[in-house]
């Protein structure tokens, strides 16, 4: 039985509808942030690895719109399952057999190096960044740091970083879609390491450890992405070859 395509006002009924039922979700968690922001404030300054031990705010209303910010930031982090499963759930008629294999295969992995790469970042490079522009301040020059810039800061390091961590399943979704190989990847090798060592030096502080610190999961990341392009290469043809089996007998009717 065939499925009748969706006309535009059904696509877009489809669409209302998951957006409602993840605002449904999404919005009480936010809610449930805001009013435990003392909580979510103290959890947050952990990433300054131990060099703050209370934030300021300079504006009235700064202190409540930083509080809506990060409330909406940290309930987007833990809906963000049910965000890919409705995002997925929404494409899910209009794609093909084998990207749909790709999307149940690949669907959780990307989840959890999103949280990975949220994590590295968080517990990880930002409490070294701050290591190094806290070693600046002396008796003369103290930091008094506001609660917007701080929430920016973290979220503008999280943000990159998380999305640098899906690099290996991009790879492999590429590799099984014939798009690139690990072959074409081991001859870029040393390219790829120094576009790594670039973006690092640009993201991280001007010295040698942070810039180390940044650059190493990124060169982890990307023999990882090798090796796992050589496994979808594998799985390819295993495919192919059962296509091919299936399909023979039928091939001289």
């Amino acid at each position: 039985m065939t499925r009748k395509p969706l006309r535009l006002e059904g696509h877009l009924g489809e669409l209302r509808s998951r957006i409602i039922t993840y605002l449904v979700i999404f919005l009480p968690v936010a809610v449930w942030f805001f009013f435990h922001a003392t909580a979510l404030t103290q959890f947050m300054l952990l990433a300054s690895g131990g060099r703050l031990k209370e934030l300021i705010f300079i504006g009235p209303s700064e202190l409540f719109f930083t509080y809506i910010k990060a409330s909406l930031v940290a309930s987007l982090i833990v809906t963000s399952p049910l965000l890919i499963y409705q995002i997925a759930a929404f494409v899910w008629p209009g794609l093909t057999s084998q990207e749909r294999r790709l999307v149940l295969s690949y669907a959780p992995a990307a989840l959890v190096l999103l949280w990975a790469g949220a994590a590295f970042a968080f517990f990880v490079f930002v409490p070294v960044v701050f290591r190094f522009l806290f070693s600046f301040s002396g008796p003369v020059v103290r930091p008094m740091i506001t609660y917007s810039s701080y929430v920016d800061f973290i979220i503008g390091l999280m943000v990159p970083l998380a999305v640098v961590f899906e690099y290996p399943l991009v790879v492999m979704a590429l590799t099984r879609l014939g798009l690139i190989s690990s072959s074409w990847l081991r001859q870029k090798r040393r390219m790829a390491i120094f576009i790594i060592f670039v973006i690092a030096a640009a993201f991280a502080p001007p010295d040698l450890m942070s810039m180390l610190v940044l650059a190493s999961p990124m060169l982890v990341l990307y023999e990882i992405g090798v090796w796992l392009s050589a496994l979808a290469e594998r799985q390819r043809r295993r495919s192919r070859t059962g296509d091919d089996s299936e399909g023979g007998p039928t091939a001289g009717d």
